[in-house]
């Protein structure tokens, strides 16, 4: 058996390779918070709906039930915004979504694959992506929608919630998404290690990417749909080079911990990272710790430990 270290990176993840330590601790030391944030919860409710309502053709009562499983699970209390604890306010905006924004959409077909299913909720896994003596990257994700313009390209469609209040801002910041683009080079690259499968056939051709923002407001009869542009992603050479280059990284960082049994540095204290948009790093209380086994005990006292795996990640939410 194999005793390479195996780092599963998807869109996620990369946003947090900024730090070394905390890619280490999430991808293979499978830390993991037991509780999302309310606002998370009720986003993968959401999703689930329109999923569930795509696959069934409608079937509004599996829909409804599929979205109030993925919403049960453990949360924070948002005492901000308690509509995102409210289950009835979650299933009123999915029925909206589905019944006004989505079977009203003129502009996009969704993708019927092979087997007859529409495309979303779609996962894919590039196995073995890279391999050396020390390591194995495979490449996994899931995309919320792939679609067609009436007459044009395909469109990677991502659907989002937010409680942002200007519209325009938030759909022109996913102009330079890494997230989107993750999933175009992803297919591009199913097109090169698969080019006879459904996705490798359309990442043969031009592949552009769109916004459905959601956004939500106290009033569910207030909440406003609004599609961003049609980006294009001209640039997806450059998000593999530097994958590649990232990869190398990750090779370094394992040769090091083998030859030191220290996990990688806390790169967010040199760089800024451990304050993110939206605060600390989850880590942060366990980083501040002077001493390495009083940092063990805190991640084991705040965190509940499972192998990483991008493909099932919602389930878990």
């Amino acid at each position: 058996m194999s005793n390479k270290t195996i780092f599963k990176l998807n869109a996620s993840g990369l946003k947090t390779s900024s730090c070394d330590h905390r890619i280490w601790l999430t991808m293979i030391d499978g830390y993991k918070s037991e509780r999302s944030a309310a606002k998370m919860v009720y986003g993968v409710a959401v999703h689930k709906y329109i999923d569930t309502m795509f696959k069934t053709g409608g079937h509004i009562g599996k829909a409804r039930e599929a979205a109030i499983a993925a919403f049960n699970k453990p949360k924070y209390e948002d005492k901000k915004s308690a509509h995102y604890m409210d289950q009835n306010h979650m299933l009123a905006t999915s029925y909206d979504v589905w019944e006004f924004w989505i079977t009203k959409d003129k502009d996009m077909d969704t993708v019927v694959l092979p087997d007859g299913q529409p495309a979303t909720e779609v996962s894919f896994s590039i196995g073995s992506y890279y391999e050396d003596e020390f390591i194995r990257v495979d490449l996994e994700g899931t995309i919320d929608r792939i679609g067609k313009i009436k007459n044009g390209v395909y469109v990677i469609n991502d659907f989002k919630t937010t409680s942002s209040w200007d519209m325009r801002q938030y759909l022109a910041g996913y102009a330079m998404s890494s997230q989107m683009r993750y999933y175009v080079l992803a297919l591009k690259l199913m097109s090169i290690a698969k080019p006879e499968s459904a996705l490798g056939q359309i990442g043969k051709t031009e592949v552009r990417y769109c916004i459905d923002g959601i956004f939500i407001k106290p009033r569910p009869s207030e909440n406003v749909c609004v599609r961003s542009e049609v980006f294009p992603a001209n640039d997806i050479q450059q998000v593999r080079d530097s994958l590649d280059d990232y990869i190398q990284h990750l090779s370094s960082i394992t040769q090091r911990f083998i030859k030191t049994g220290r996990k990688p540095l806390r790169t967010g204290l040199f760089n800024g990272s451990c304050e993110g948009k939206w605060g600390l790093c989850p880590y942060a209380i366990a980083c501040k710790a002077q001493d390495e086994s009083v940092a063990e005990v805190l991640l084991q006292r705040d965190f509940i430990q499972k192998p990483y795996d991008p493909l099932h990640h919602q389930e878990e939410v």
